[in-house]
């Protein structure tokens, strides 16, 4: 899936061979708090908060039909997600419309649905440059506020500086 991308967009692409449809679940999850409770390098969800996830109501549901594959070979479809407003979403795709655990495939990915695109470059140095766009036209955004968060695997997140677009 597309990290971040906008609302309605061909975001999420499945490779799938022997599968009539794809079934989808979207969650919203709070960023900070999400982000913040990590301990480790993984930032998708593990098997456990899948399955959590699934026992409350999703805000989005939706079937994605699958092209026929009689050659019996993956194929590429790209989904498009419903018109979800910006935040952090958990999005949990199945094989089975009723999600079961058993007999089942199930896959989560984490988007971030944004109007705004990010340009990041890493320097020599150490350093970061970004660059906030606006994901429609490219053009440079100004006034917006970039956070930079640590990464470590021996602690927890903790945002590190705050700074605004010129």
């Amino acid at each position: 899936a597309m990290e971040t991308d906008g609302a309605a967009k061909r975001s999420i692409q499945v490779t799938a061979k022997n599968l009539p449809a794809l079934h989808f679940r979207a969650y919203r999850v709070g960023l900070i708090e999400w982000v913040t409770s990590r301990s480790d390098y993984q930032m998708l969800p593990n098997n456990n908060e899948v399955k959590a996830m699934l026992a409350k109501t999703p805000v989005h549901a939706w079937t994605t039909p699958l092209p026929p594959t009689p050659d019996y070979l993956s194929h590429r479809t790209f989904v498009t997600t419903p018109a979800m407003i910006p935040g952090l979403w958990m999005v949990i795709g199945s094989a089975r419309a009723d999600f079961a655990d058993s007999e089942n495939r199930l896959m989560a990915v984490n988007v971030v649905i944004s109007k705004l695109a990010l340009v990041v470059r890493h320097e020599n140095q150490g350093g970061v440059e970004i660059t906030v766009h606006d994901g429609a036209t490219g053009d440079p955004m100004q006034g917006v506020t970039v956070e930079l968060w640590s990464y470590r695997y021996d602690s927890k997140r903790r945002k590190e500086e705050s700074l605004v677009t010129a």
